[in-house]
């Protein structure tokens, strides 16, 4: 009703009233007739029936039916009458007559018996009235259909009864008469109904209309028609509310005239304002593209400035290294390690300044492949234990077991965000500990939140340093924290990382109380991931082990890792309780099997070892199992001769410290250090690859030459293949450990070359094999490692990177490779280094290479130039990539850039830029040959 108009709600307000009087008028007058109706036939029917009881006296008196029979007739002439019956006294039917066909005359016995049918039948139609017959006096007894005659009459004078008279009404006609009357009523009520709705409509369209038509010019002058009036033909408040609309409408007709004006106006000046603006926009245009070009230069000169620093820098850092290993006095040392010290702070910078560089360019991509969330995290945890261990810090890691540990996602730079977090850690923290806990907050089907925490006991962070602590180069304090160095760009990386990770980074300290370093990381599992056993201690089941620790962190850490096994742990944290312990388990049934001592820095010095290790003797003569916070080789062969049996570094990875228990634990297994005679030396670091069989594959002498020597200095026992085909022969004959495995090669490529190996392998065997590529793109990795192979190592190869790649997949050689620094984690260093130059061990390994790749360049660039003649652009990018390589490990930066420039614009199949790069190697070729050729 809300909605309606105003006509209807007129129409409305005028019927409803017509129509509640008419209805209950209509109700009362079809109610009074109906009842009179019904109460006329009850008066006719008690006269009818009082009348025919004397008249009746006599014939029933002299037994001469057929005066009844005429009087019952008579009775019929009445129109709603529909039968007479008379009876004598004892229920006989003397006489009968109905309106309708008169039943056979069958006797008055056939009579008697069919009366009480009669009645039956008639009882329900009609009305039933009686009246006694007697002899001098009349008694009468009315009676409806509800009562019938049942005893005595109600009032009888004393006179002898004769019989009885009954009359039937018809109800029939009365109803028909009912029914007209309602039907009339109904009639006339509704054409009352009728002429009111007429003349309420008429009354309301007075009304109404002049209302539409003010509500229609109101829509029309909404819609901007100003010109719209009302006719004014209306009296009274209808005809004030016209006359104001009028009014309106002129004032605003007058209003838009003047606006009008005004925009006109406006236009103009907008227009001219336009025209300056399109003068600046050109202007502005010019000025993009002259910041584009900036950029550009900009981006350039970091790409080669960048290019030219680290090409020295890994010359000053590996030759450094190499002079740390002659013979040099005291004084000399500390000199040798100020500079490599400094200069891994500088390539830290550098790093950390073209990370920047990339994320603010947006060139920064987030990779998406297979990775182990513990490996990554103790990984990280390993290389950057040593800087704990030079502060005598205890550093801790906690894996909580619900967290998934097979992730997919962007291993390099979640490191990369560990690094900083707890190289910050351990730099800002002169005592304590740094506690790293990895928790899971939320997971589904297929993806996880994970949450990593860095908590360090340091000098903490003001609420003023916090808000900008993530800032680019800034740091929290200029004046305590300058004493720390950096260049306040770690963390501001590593929230850049975090954000493009999809997660969040953020702080909780007090200035004085240390700091809590958080970030979450939301990862895909891999679900379709192949792992090793979940209980790396499950041969160890029900095996008792005693542990001792003193800090109460690192044995809440140590515990949690062990109570993935199902083991019996006794855990001390005082040596005189740990020898009544080892006491009272000497005459137990199942005494201690392995004893693990965890050490801290002071525990270390020899005096206090052998006053805890040796009265422990008395009571126990098992496998004891040392964790230390020291890497220094002395200090760990000295703790073997006073009676140690194995030595584990912390933060102790988790399959470190199960193998250890194994081998400790079954005789058939490889002793671990330690578990020799005191007197056996450990071997020398560069012997750690003695037996190990490694096949290199390259086409390039220059490759395979740099990766032999490397390898075999190290005691690696080396084959090469100049091809894949050759690579695939020399596999059939032997077994090897490793393959390294160049991708473009003659013959067979290095793809083609690794699918034939694995097709002869049958699932027998596995041999892993790394490719050896130029090419950095992340999806180049993920295409090589579908098409069968494990691991890619990125030219020009770096010793460290090489060294690290054979332990992670030769099984038992883990700590073999050169032990990291900070500067090393760097996202673009992962799978080999990006700098140019070699660390070699010897000059004369490099004036080598340099001999090899002088003596090659006439003839490659001789196939260069055909090739280009020919058009034939494979082979260009082949021989191309060759040089590429070559050039890399001969320190010669200007060739390398040049090649690399090509083989990229040959990649991307860069037609246009194709002819001035080559044009750009072959200047540089000459240069070379040239410069060199005199030199030689």
């Amino acid at each position: 009703m809300n909605n309606w108009g105003i006509r209807s709600r007129a129409l409305f307000l005028a019927l409803i009233p017509v129509a509640v009087i008419a209805l209950l008028l209509d109700v009362y007058f079809i109610n009074t007739r109906v009842n009179d109706l019904e109460q006329g036939l009850l008066e006719r029917g008690h006269a009818i029936v009082h009348q025919l009881a004397p008249a009746a006296e006599y014939g029933i008196f002299s037994d001469n039916q057929e005066i009844l029979k005429r009087l019952a007739r008579a009775a019929l002439n009445e129109a709603d009458v529909s039968s007479v019956t008379f009876l004598d006294v004892t229920k006989k039917v003397l006489a009968h007559a109905e309106r309708s066909t008169s039943p056979p005359q069958l006797g008055k016995q056939i009579l008697a018996a069919a009366a009480p049918s009669i009645a039956e039948q008639s009882q329900r139609t009609t009305l039933r009235f009686s009246a006694p017959i007697f002899l001098s006096s009349i008694a009468w007894d009315d009676s409806q259909e509800s009562s019938a005659l049942t005893g005595p009459p109600q009032k009888v004078i004393a006179a002898k009864l004769l019989g009885q008279v009954i009359v039937r009404m018809s109800h029939s006609a009365t109803k028909i008469r009912q029914i007209e009357v309602i039907v009339n009523s109904l009639v006339l009520t509704l054409l009352g109904l009728a002429i009111s709705a007429a003349l309420a409509l008429r009354i309301s369209r007075t009304i109404s209309d002049p209302v539409l038509g003010l509500t229609e010019a109101v829509r029309k002058l909404e819609s901007g028609q100003l010109e719209t009036r009302v006719r004014n033909i209306s009296g009274g408040e209808l005809g004030e509310l016209q006359q104001g609309i009028n009014a309106m409408a002129n004032a605003l007709e007058n209003v838009q005239g003047e606006l009008q004006e005004q925009i006109d106006q406006a236009t103009v000046e907008l227009r001219e304002t336009l025209e300056s603006v399109e003068i600046q926009n050109v202007e502005l245009d010019l000025a993009r593209k002259r910041a584009i070009v900036a950029n550009r230069a900009k981006s350039e000169f970091l790409a080669n400035i960048s290019h030219e620093i680290r090409t020295p820098m890994n010359g000053v850092i590996g030759f450094t290294t190499l002079l740390g290993k002659t013979q040099l006095d005291e004084e000399q040392r500390e000199y040798v390690e100020t500079i490599d010290k400094s200069a891994s702070s500088l390539l830290t910078i550098i790093n950390d300044i073209l990370d920047f560089s990339k994320i603010e360019s947006g060139k920064a991509a987030i990779q998406d492949f297979h990775f182990d969330l513990r490996e990554s995290v103790e990984e990280v945890l390993t290389l950057l234990a040593p800087l704990a261990y030079d502060k005598s810090l205890e550093i801790v890691n906690f894996i909580y077991s619900d967290v998934p540990l097979a992730l997919r996602g962007d291993p390099i730079r979640i490191r990369q965000v560990l690094t900083n977090l707890i190289g910050n850690a351990i730099k800002f923290t002169d005592f304590g500990s740094v506690v790293l806990r990895v928790m899971l907050e939320d997971e589904d089907t297929n993806t996880a939140s994970i949450k990593i925490t860095v908590t360090d006991t340091g000098i903490g962070l003001s609420a003023t340093d916090q808000q900008r602590l993530f800032v680019p180069f800034t740091q929290a304090d200029s004046t305590e924290t300058r004493r720390y160095s950096g260049t306040g760009l770690g963390l501001a990386i590593s929230k850049k990382l975090v954000e493009l990770m999809k997660g969040k980074i953020g702080v909780e300290s007090e200035q004085g109380q240390g700091a809590t370093f958080w970030f979450t990381l939301r990862c895909r599992k891999d679900n379709t991931a192949v792992h090793e056993v979940s209980d790396p201690f499950a041969a160890l089941s029900r095996h008792r082990i005693l542990v001792y620790e003193t800090h109460p962190s690192a044995r809440l850490a140590l515990r949690h890792m062990l109570n993935a096994g199902n083991m019996l742990i006794s855990e001390c944290t005082e040596a005189d309780k740990l020898q009544h312990l080892l006491e009272a388990a000497t005459g137990d049934r199942m005494p201690y099997q392995i004893l693990v001592l965890g050490l801290s820095g002071e525990e270390l010095e020899p005096d206090k070892f052998s006053a805890l290790l040796t009265p422990l003797r008395d009571y126990y003569s098992g496998p004891v199992l040392i964790l230390v916070n020291t890497t220094q080789r002395a200090v760990i062969n000295l703790l073997c001769g006073l009676g140690a049996t194995a030595c584990l570094t912390k933060p102790v990875r988790l399959k470190q410290l199960a193998e250890s228990f194994s081998r400790l634990l079954n005789p058939n297994l490889p002793a671990p250090y330690c578990a020799q005679e005191p007197s056996v030396a450990m071997p020398a670091p560069q012997r750690t690859l003695d037996g190990v069989r490694i096949l290199i594959a390259d086409d390039s002498a220059i490759n395979r030459k740099l990766v032999s020597t490397l390898l075999k200095h190290h005691g690696a026992k080396v084959e090469e293949a100049e091809d894949g085909d050759m690579a695939c022969n020399l596999n059939a004959d032997r077994d090897y450990d490793l393959i390294f495995m160049d991708i473009n090669m003659p013959i067979l490529s290095g793809v083609q070359a690794t699918q034939h190996i694995r097709a002869g392998e049958n699932g027998l065997r596995h041999t892993p094999i790394i490719a050896l590529t130029a090419n950095a793109l992340a999806k180049e990795r993920d295409r090589l490692i579908s098409a069968g192979l494990d691991d890619c190592l990125l030219k020009p190869v770096h010793e460290r990177e090489l060294l690290a790649m054979v332990t992670k997949w030769i099984p038992g050689l883990t700590g073999t490779a050169l032990a990291a620094t900070p500067a090393d984690i760097n996202p673009d260093m992962q799978y080999g280094a990006q700098g140019t130059g070699i660390i070699d061990r010897k000059r004369a390994l490099t004036d080598e290479l340099l001999g090899m790749l002088l003596a090659e360049l006439p003839t490659q660039q001789q196939a260069m130039e055909e090739a280009f003649i020919d058009d034939n652009m494979a082979v260009l990018h082949s021989h191309v990539h060759r040089l590429h390589g070559s050039a890399s490990y001969c320190d010669m930066p200007q060739l390398m850039a040049s090649a690399s420039a090509l083989e990229k614009a040959l990649l991307q199949k860069m037609r246009d830029a194709i002819p001035a790069l080559y044009a750009t190697l072959r200047a540089v070729i000459d240069d070379t040959l040239r410069n060199h050729g005199k030199s030689l």
